[in-house]
């Protein structure tokens, strides 16, 4: 579920506290937050949780009719998730939620993986070859990077079709394998929990952080920070 809200129709402690980007878990999913603009006059936010597929999963009226019974009750089901914390953001969280007019669902699907993404003289790029979830916001731009690697291979003249397209296939399957992963991993936070459950992935996640600051891992390249996403693919050739 995600939707756009003014931040006129909020609160001022609301509006006091929200200018970041914010991610809550809670048992049923995560709630997350990002101003839309430098303005900060809307906000964008959205709802991730897991979701039993309908009866008649491959057609698509059958998605339009859970799509509908969703949004219909998507104000009361995530008011009630939340409504016993008593944190001032939990506040703020109730504040967004009330204020929003209309919601948007869109489910996510796991993909699976394509055996070969070329056959002589096609080949597949982008969602097309390796569509992800958007646990990690890189489906984009793994498409944007194909199409960079794509275009320097194919200035190689001397070299085959046949072979552009082997070395092409060489080069960005490790990247984008590692890169679905972490974005299969990242929606696995969004499942279903216990409280008990919630609570140890709280500390597991604050201590992660705790560490990664006062170690500084981010000047060693660990986990999805710059050198992951700053990524030059033209490097690779």
């Amino acid at each position: 579920m995600f939707a756009i809200v003014p931040t006129s129709r909020l609160s001022d402690e609301t509006k006091s506290i929200y200018p970041a980007l914010h991610g809550t878990l809670t048992t049923k999913g995560m709630l997350g937050i990002i101003p839309c603009n430098t303005a900060c006059d809307q906000i964008y936010w959205f709802y991730s949780r897991e979701v039993p597929a309908p009866e008649n999963e491959h057609d698509r009226n059958g998605w339009a009719a859970f799509s509908e019974k969703e949004t219909a009750s998507f104000t009361d089901n995530t008011l009630r998730v939340i409504q016993d914390a008593r944190a001032p953001w939990a506040s703020a969280l109730r504040d967004i939620v009330s204020s929003t007019d209309s919601v948007k669902f869109y489910p996510i699907y796991r993909m699976p993986d394509v055996h070969t993404w070329s056959s002589k003289r096609w080949l597949l790029v982008g969602d097309a070859a390796h569509a992800m979830q958007p646990d990690v916001g890189q489906g984009v731009s793994m498409a944007l990077e194909d199409v960079f690697l794509l275009s320097k291979l194919l200035e190689r003249k001397d070299d085959s079709l046949s072979k552009v397209l082997q070395r092409y296939e060489h080069i960005r399957r490790p990247r984008v394998d590692a890169l679905a992963k972490a974005a299969s991993d990242g929606g696995e936070v969004r499942m279903d929990m216990r409280p008990l459950q919630l609570h140890v992935k709280e500390w597991v996640i604050l201590v992660g952080f705790w560490l990664y600051n006062v170690l500084g891992l981010q000047r060693w390249g660990t986990g999805m920070d710059r050198k992951t996403l700053l990524y030059n693919v033209t490097n690779e050739m």
